[in-house]
């Protein structure tokens, strides 16, 4: 776990490396993020300053990512290091504008790659 002003972290695995007495390792994780950004204010903490920006060119925005992944692998070989896995991974990413500044540059680039559009 990470907590800060700023951002947020929480991240919690588990790996079980010898299943039912077959050298198959498999587990999981699954994490939380949370990333609170504010023009203003990072540039007041980069500055040692409190700094003033016109409402209109500051962006403030939020995320919140949440999600998972699991694995399993098994070796190729009986004393080799060599593995053969498959893993599973899902997250889900909420991006909240806060400003106009900040939408207005969401909605030009519209998200349209594979990480998703902007609700």
């Amino acid at each position: 776990m990470q907590f800060g002003n700023i951002q947020r972290s929480i991240q919690f695995g588990f790996t079980e490396p010898y299943l039912f007495d077959h050298p198959i390792s498999t587990g999981f994780t699954v994490f939380a993020n949370r990333y609170d950004y504010n023009t203003a204010r990072q540039e007041g903490i980069l500055l040692g300053q409190q700094v003033a920006i016109n409402p209109a060119l500051q962006e403030n925005y939020n995320t919140d990512q949440k999600g998972f992944t699991i694995f399993a692998t098994y070796p190729l070989r009986k004393f080799s290091f060599t593995r053969l896995g498959v893993s599973y991974g899902w997250s889900t990413t909420d991006l909240k504008p806060f400003s106009q500044s900040a939408t207005l540059l969401f909605e030009e680039t519209k998200f349209t790659s594979l990480a998703g559009r902007l609700r």
